[in-house]
């Protein structure tokens, strides 16, 4: 059964900032918070001897939450972020750039004691189709989604990236994603239905109406000459197409018929 915190998150269009904020301060999403929050892991969790971490905690590479006396324990936000990490180092990244790095995506809010963007992401990572990566260029490293990454390179044009997927390390810590992640290049059956729509016949008009964040009807309207009526008024009553019709008179004469096809998903 979806909740409906996990309705919002994966809800095509919606604005971040609205998703980000029903995120942290809806009740719904209360449990999630306290669940990526919990500080439940040990360094053993880690894969990463005491040494290192000590080492990586002299240079900076550690979140801010992390005590840097006595037992340290860890949330699932900050195990990823140091799974994120190894990931790095075996790709040739330096710890020093690694650290340069570390607050773009580990924003540390004071007030609060978390991590406000890289959490949010991480939860749209277990419950939604989304599909983060945590994106890292010659200069910079950003939590991107692949419709931010497409949008970035029709914007600026081809770069070369590394990408890590937050769901792959999710998985490796034993957090199965809920739902597959979107694909920009599978359509389902209404989504073709659509792009057929658009790219076809003499439209004048695509209408789409969307219920519970899913297409549910679809209006197409396009002009015909009235001389083939006839004909596609017999194909329409073959196949049980549902449309409304308005014709176009000038001086006394039909010039065209427009026709509505309405269908319902």
């Amino acid at each position: 059964m979806i909740t409906p915190h996990q309705r919002l998150l994966s809800r095509t269009g919606e604005s971040f900032e609205y998703a980000f904020a029903s995120y942290h301060f809806s009740k719904e999403s209360k449990w999630l918070r306290e669940l990526v929050r919990d500080k439940r892991f040990k360094m053993s969790d880690t894969s990463i001897s005491y040494r290192a971490i000590t080492n990586w905690d002299k240079l900076g590479l550690l979140p801010q939450g992390v005590a840097s006396e006595g037992w340290r324990r860890f949330s699932l936000v900050e195990l990823l972020w140091i799974k994120a990490v190894k990931k790095m180092r075996t790709f040739g990244m330096s710890l020093e750039q690694i650290a340069s790095f570390k607050e773009s995506v580990m924003d540390w809010n004071k007030k609060t004691k978390t991590y406000p963007y890289f959490e949010y992401y991480i939860a749209s990572a277990m419950l939604s189709k989304s599909d983060p990566y945590i994106v890292i260029s010659n200069s910079s490293v950003a939590v991107m989604t692949m419709d931010d990454i497409e949008t970035h390179k029709s914007i600026s044009g081809s770069v070369s990236l590394l990408i890590i997927s937050i769901r792959e390390i999710l998985k490796s810590v034993g957090f199965e994603p809920k739902q597959d992640p979107y694909s920009l290049w599978l359509l389902s059956n209404i989504e073709e239905e659509i792009l057929h729509s658009l790219r076809s016949g003499n439209q004048r008009e695509v209408l789409v109406k969307v219920r519970d964040f899913k297409p549910s009807d679809l209006e197409v309207s396009e002009e015909i000459d009235p001389n083939l009526w006839q004909e596609i008024e017999k194909d329409f009553a073959q196949k049980g197409v549902y449309a409304s019709t308005t014709e176009q008179i000038v001086n006394g004469k039909k010039k065209s018929k427009k026709v509505t096809r309405k269908q319902k998903f």
